[in-house]
């Protein structure tokens, strides 16, 4: 389901071709999605939650233009 819709997002970006004249990345506006997946249980920590999905959005934008990565972690109850 998460995978359908960042994939949906990049998609609608790649076909509005918005231009853009900063920076040296392309004429068109790009997207990079990264984002976390954990089963919460009483140990789950926000903070390393957050901290995760960060890593997956610099992987993103590592990998280049127009993708996603997607963080998963199955918490021991």
């Amino acid at each position: 389901m998460f995978i359908k819709f960042a994939q949906a997002i990049i998609e609608q970006w790649q076909n509005a071709k918005d231009e853009h004249d900063k920076g040296k990345a392309g004429k068109y506006v790009t997207c990079s999605i990264g984002f976390h997946l954990e089963q919460v249980s009483k140990t789950s920590d926000k903070t390393t939650m957050v901290k995760n999905a960060d890593k997956a959005l610099y992987l993103a934008k590592e990998q280049g233009r127009n993708c996603f990565v997607q963080s998963n972690i199955i918490a021991e109850s």
